[in-house]
């Protein structure tokens, strides 16, 4: 078992959606997941990519892509993508 399996948990999305709302929030996307069983590989190939001490990929990386063209997971975001 990885870490993110012990960390990952499904977020109540009421509480995200008022953050979304509010101005200041820092968050600018959303990942709808399809599989709750995927929530722990999506958590740890984010930290791979984009996690602190990295620097960032343009876009979104091709790992995170695959997924979202699989139907596995989507993006909602404030700007485009």
């Amino acid at each position: 078992m990885s870490c993110w399996d012990v960390m990952t948990d499904q977020t109540d999305f009421n509480f995200v959606a008022m953050s979304l709302r509010h101005p200041d929030s820092p968050i600018q996307y959303i990942l709808h997941v399809k599989d709750r069983a995927l929530l722990a590989e999506v958590a740890a190939q984010i930290e791979l990519d984009y996690g602190s001490g990295r620097s960032a990929p343009q876009g979104l990386s091709p790992a995170l892509l695959k997924l979202i063209r699989a139907g596995a997971m989507k993006v909602s975001t404030r700007q485009g993508l």
